[in-house]
């Protein structure tokens, strides 16, 4: 469980010797045996999604790069940050680490590979090309030696962008939300509590109101508080807003397990017995209301779209394993359906059927 503030520019923060956030870039470097061989965080570094290291030389076998795609810094700093190998991977404690090698901006770069003879290919989605890098040590600088248009149409979408830019605070929605999922942590909010980072990903609108709290009207809302507001982010138009909800929307949950005789009990027990439907219902499951079901308040009741690969569940990341959720110290016992009267091989069949939503 990580602590965080919800005041304005709460998700931000300066570590005692690298400007950061709540989510810390670092790059971490294991040996053969699988321990820690050294590392550092990453300074100005938000999102990162891929990492290269370069072949050593044979002129100089220390002089090797390490290079980083931060994708969340495509909405103005250089998303291809280059270290030396040797800066990184010093034993030690991770101690934080501007970029040494100035280069080219690549606008939405996406991934990186150096070939045998140090060339850096970094490649970028819109407009799609792979931009071609030589390291220079003797002027700090990635000399850009070609480019390699790759075609096709225009990727672009400002949905895509909103949520992968760096907010401000050294993160992006997407920290959290890796492509509109969820981190699987807990956050301590102050005196909010626990609450467990929830999914966006499978057809967000039409559920409001938003958060565990039910707090965020609309998604507009949401963005005000916490992108504008706890992440430090620019305001938002509205349709800015909406751009980021149609993406969002399109977005498919994980993919269910299949359906077996076991689930089809289970299923039958969900809308009976259980009745578990009568606030999980729908194709996304749930009627977007914020109730007490006796976990210790009033929470929005989560759509269930994906669950067995959002674990822990409940608000408070109480439920480590579907299985959990019906332990009435965690799920709330009859308050929250009807389930004290199933045995264990009901409440198997009962999982067994949320792994098919």
């Amino acid at each position: 469980e990580a602590e965080v503030q919800p005041a304005p520019g709460g998700y931000g923060a300066t570590t005692a010797d690298c400007d950061s956030s709540i989510v810390e870039s670092t790059l971490t470097f294991f040996g053969a045996d699988g321990r820690v061989r050294g590392g550092a965080i990453l300074s100005g570094a938000t999102l990162p999604v891929d990492v290269a290291v370069s072949p050593p030389l044979a002129s100089d076998a220390s002089r090797q790069w390490v290079t980083v795609i931060a994708a969340g810094n495509e909405s103005g700093a250089n998303a291809v940050l280059s270290y030396a190998r040797s800066s990184v991977e010093s034993p030690g404690s991770f101690r934080c680490l501007a970029p040494e090698l100035a280069a080219p901006t690549v606008q939405n770069a996406t991934s990186a590979a150096y070939a045998p003879n140090g060339t850096l290919a970094v490649l970028a989605r819109d407009p799609a090309v792979l931009v071609l890098f030589r390291p220079d040590r003797n002027t700090a600088t990635l000399v850009e030696t070609g480019r390699v248009d790759l075609g096709g149409a225009p990727r672009f979408d400002s949905g895509h962008a909103i949520f992968h830019a760096n907010s401000g605070a050294f993160l992006a929605c997407a920290s959290c939300h890796p492509e509109g999922g969820d981190d699987g942590r807990v956050w301590s909010f102050g005196r909010i509590g626990p609450r467990r980072t929830p999914a966006m990903n499978g057809h967000l609108l039409g559920t409001e109101p938003f958060h565990w709290d039910g707090d965020m009207n609309d998604l507009g809302h949401l963005m005000d508080e916490v992108f504008s507001g706890r992440m430090s982010g620019p305001r938002l138009t509205p349709p800015q807003v909406d751009a980021l909800g149609g993406w969002l929307d399109v977005l498919s949950p994980p993919t269910p397990a299949a359906e077996s005789e076991q689930s089809a009990r289970g299923r039958a027990l969900f809308f009976g017995e259980a009745q578990c439907s009568s606030c999980h219902l729908g194709g996304v499951s749930t009627n977007s209301f914020t109730v007490d079901v006796g976990t210790g308040g009033r929470f929005q009741v989560p759509s269930l779209a994906g669950i067995a690969h959002r674990l822990p569940a409940m608000h408070d990341g109480c439920a480590a394993t579907l299985r959990d959720r019906f332990d009435p110290d965690c799920g709330g016992g009859d308050a929250h359906g009807r389930t004290s009267q199933l045995d264990g091989s009901e409440v198997a069949d009962l999982v067994s059927y949320l792994e098919t939503l």
